[in-house]
C-alpha cells in the first residue's frame, strides 16, 4: 500500500510525519529547517533528523544523491552509506522519490521538489528520473 509523504511546504516549516498504528500518516509539528544548507540541483539530499537538519559522517555533511546516477531501481539506503536511515529528505530534482519500509511492507512517496519527514524508518529508496508527478502505484520489485 503506498502512502503519500507530508504535502510540498512552503518556505522553511517543514510538517513533520508520525505513523499512526494504522501506518498512515499524521501531522504531529512543524519545525524549522536548516537554512545553511543548499541542495544542489538534480539532488536528493537526505538527513539524520526529521527537519531537514543533520550530517551523515560519510558525507561530511547530509547525503546527497544525484538523480541522474541514482535511478530506476530499489537500493537500501545503507548500501549507499546512509546509516541510520534518512529522518527527512529534500527532493531539488523533477523525478519521483519512493521509499520503502520492510518491516511494516509500507511505502512512502515524495513529490519532486518537495521536502518530506521520513520518520528513520524506511530503509530502501527508488528514484524515478524525470517522473511528475508520482505515479499512483510504487515501482515493481521491492526488495
Amino acid at each position: 500500500m503506498a502512502r503519500r509523504l507530508p504535502a510540498k511546504v512552503s518556505g522553511i516549516l517543514l510538517a513533520l510525519a508520525a505513523f499512526s498504528s494504522l501506518g498512515v500518516f499524521t501531522t504531529t509539528t512543524t519545525a524549522q529547517a536548516a537554512t545553511e544548507f543548499t541542495c544542489p540541483a538534480k539532488t536528493v539530499c537526505l538527513f539524520p533528523n526529521d527537519n531537514l537538519t543533520g550530517n551523515y559522517p560519510a558525507f561530511g555533511g547530509p547525503a546527497e544523491l544525484a538523480t541522474n546516477g541514482n535511478n530506476g531501481a530499489w537500493t537500501s539506503f545503507a548500501s549507499d552509506g546512509i546509516s541510520p536511515n534518512p529522518g527527512s529528505m529534500h527532493v531539488n530534482a523533477n523525478s519521483c522519490v519512493w521509499v520503502f519500509d520492510k518491516q511494516l511492507d509500507l511505502f512512502g512517496e515524495a513529490e519532486p521538489n518537495s521536502t518530506d519527514a521520513l520518520d528513520g524508518t524506511f530503509g530502501f529508496f527508488f528514484i524515478q528520473l524525470g517522473v511528475d508527478p508520482c505515479p499512483s502505484s510504487p515501482p515493481p520489485g521491492a526488495p
